[in-house]
């Protein structure tokens, strides 16, 4: 489910915590367990950073290599949606 359109179920954070102008925000999702750590501006709430850490077994290779970006995954399978 994780790797369809609709991506993680993230949890709600549980704390956040302040460093300096940042508050840093931890997710874990509800399905496979991936844990997510955003870092976001306090004043302007953008994410500066994004990082994640995957459950053994999570991260695929596809023929031998890293699995294509998610974004080209997306889009592949919207074209095969539209085109039928």
């Amino acid at each position: 489910m994780c790797r369809t359109m609709t991506g993680h179920a993230w949890k709600p954070p549980t704390g956040l915590k302040v460093v300096k102008n940042e508050v840093l925000v931890r997710l874990t999702c509800t399905n496979c367990e991936t844990a997510r750590q955003d870092h976001v501006n306090f004043l302007s709430g953008v994410v500066t950073k994004r990082t994640y850490t995957y459950p053994d077994g999570y991260q695929q290779r596809f023929q031998g290599q890293p699995r294509p970006a998610k974004s080209a995954m997306r889009s592949v399978y919207l074209r095969m949606l539209v085109q039928g």
